[in-house]
């Protein structure tokens, strides 16, 4: 999974920066995932004072591929493309 949407990012934005790319790269990888077989819902949030989206997968997990915009409340950097389980700091609205 994850080889698959870090491929979808790199077609979308390249190795640029993503700032304001989220609805942008979680709108067509949200069709693309389903052609392949994985069903997702396209979630919007806050992150501190930044609107933002992500996907969900039917487990549960996100699929953030525009997380690399972000550091952890912590000061960490976040990876280009974030999949795991929804961080505390990821505000669903």
């Amino acid at each position: 999974m994850r080889h698959i949407v870090t491929e979808f990012r790199k077609g979308m934005i390249g190795t640029r920066f993503s700032p304001n790319w989220c609805g942008l790269v979680c709108a067509p990888l949200q069709s693309y995932l389903s052609a392949l077989g994985f069903e997702t819902h396209l979630v919007f949030g806050m992150i501190k004072n930044t609107s933002h989206c992500w996907l969900i997968l039917s487990d549960g997990r996100i699929i953030d591929p525009t997380a690399d915009q972000f550091r952890t409340p912590r000061g960490e950097k976040m990876p280009p493309v974030y999949i795991g389980s929804r961080p505390q700091w990821y505000k669903m609205v």
